[in-house]
């Protein structure tokens, strides 16, 4: 009682200080089911209302790329060049594979990359890192090597002339994307058993591909994304593709509403920044967020209806079309559909345009092909698997943050012992 009578208090307050709609931008959204209960998939399955398959695909030329072997005795000698570490996989195992884009080693946050060595030695997780050709870390090995053994760290660089070939970024990154995704599977994926197609199938649909941003300033911790993983691969019918609920803080919100496609068929995205300035047939207007930061839709709002949907979910996830939010899991045969691509024409896809590129969203591009080949593919935000965009500018309000969680959570039929352990997780953070 003495709780919600503080909360009040400090609304009340805040409310004389500052417009509502400025108020709700400081409230940060932190509530969703941690149920592990078995997935259920999503009937209702639809594509982007197109019957269209995808054209002329863009293959990846990985002989543009340079890889070799560490020597043994200097692990450093060719780092400048590129490298290829050491590691054991059992071919006859299921696996998970990490893999990342980053300008350079030396850009990845030291929290990041202390993760990742950690997911590659502790929880043998392979690592794949794409990269410009100033990636030298040369702590990188030294740093493996404090473990007694790790699985394969690959990082594999690009060549120099990747921007001139793809002036447009998106179209580089889907082409890089591309890349990446052919070099993990000749390294990790063929032959991985010798015996016979049918096993190869099986332990390719209970591996797990993570595709990442390593900029990102803030990542779920290895413990979730092993739990995470670990669920995926037992569960061959649950959730092909889960997204990580990506967050800023400048203004509070769900960040990537340009990967971000919600079922049945509508786009976040401002009409004011969209190729084409126009609702699509079947399009929720009151899904698509406002022309201003600040208006009657915010992806506040966005970030508000992933946390009370997964709420009704049995195993926390929103089903949508496409997603990404800086961290996504794929099942290991989804990931690697031979009929796909990020590379893809789009013009199917005009819709989903920004203004800025011109095109979709590489992610919105090989999601729909997934969809297209395969109606069944179950796409879904985990609220709960959060990754951050940004960091907080203003001071932290633990008050202000136990408001909003209460607001939300008495929004809904839950139950005390849910709401109690919601609670003392969001306060445990501050």
């Amino acid at each position: 009682m003495k709780l919600c009578t503080t909360c009040f208090a400090i609304f009340n307050f805040l409310a004389i200080v500052n417009s509502w709609q400025q108020l709700r931008f400081l409230f940060a959204v932190s509530v969703g089911s941690e149920e592990k209960e078995e997935g259920v998939k999503n009937p209702n399955r639809s594509l982007f209302n197109t019957d269209d398959v995808m054209v002329q695909i863009q293959s990846a030329v990985e002989s543009n790329y340079t890889e070799t072997t560490l020597d043994e005795q200097n692990p450093t000698s060719s780092f400048e060049a590129s490298f290829l570490t050491p590691g054991q996989h059992d071919s006859d195992k299921s696996m998970g594979i990490l893999a990342g884009l980053i300008d350079g080693i030396s850009s990845i946050p030291d929290s990041t990359l202390t993760q990742l060595i950690e997911l590659n030695c502790q929880y043998q997780v392979a690592v794949h890192i794409l990269t410009s050709l100033d990636s030298a870390n040369t702590d990188l090995e030294a740093r493996r090597a404090q473990y007694e053994s790790c699985a394969p760290f690959v990082v594999l660089q690009q060549d120099a002339r990747v921007r001139e070939l793809f002036p447009n970024r998106i179209d580089r990154i889907a082409y890089l994307r591309d890349v990446q995704r052919a070099s993990i599977r000749r390294h990790f994926v063929d032959g991985l058993v010798n015996d016979s197609e049918s096993n190869a199938a099986a332990l390719l649909s209970q591996s797990v591909v993570i595709v990442m941003d390593l900029d990102l300033k803030g990542i779920p911790t290895n413990k979730q994304l092993v739990q995470e993983m670990d669920i995926m691969s037992q569960d061959v019918d649950g959730t092909d593709v889960l997204c990580a609920s990506g967050q800023m803080f400048n203004p509070i919100g769900y960040y990537d509403i340009f990967a971000t496609v919600l079922s049945p068929h509508t786009f976040p995205y401002p009409l004011a920044g969209r190729l084409v300035e126009k609702f699509m047939p079947g399009e929720d207007p009151s899904m698509v967020r406002s022309n201003d930061m600040y208006g009657g839709f915010t992806q506040l709002d966005l970030l508000d209806f992933f946390e009370k949907e997964a709420l009704h979910s049995p195993d926390g996830t929103v089903p949508v079309k496409s997603c990404f939010g800086g961290l996504t899991l794929y099942r290991g045969s989804t990931f690697f559909q031979s009929n796909c691509r990020y590379s893809v024409d789009t013009k199917h896809l005009s819709a989903f345009a920004n203004k800025e590129d011109a095109r979709p969203c590489e992610h919105v591009a090989f999601h729909d092909c997934l969809l297209t080949n395969d109606r069944s593919t179950y796409i879904a935000v985990k609220p709960t698997l959060k990754t951050y965009w940004d960091e907080p500018s203003p001071p932290k309000m633990p008050s202000i943050r136990i408001c909003h969680l209460l607001i939300i959570a008495l929004s809904h039929t839950r139950s005390d012992q849910t709401m109690e352990q919601n609670l003392s997780k969001e306060i445990s953070l501050w």
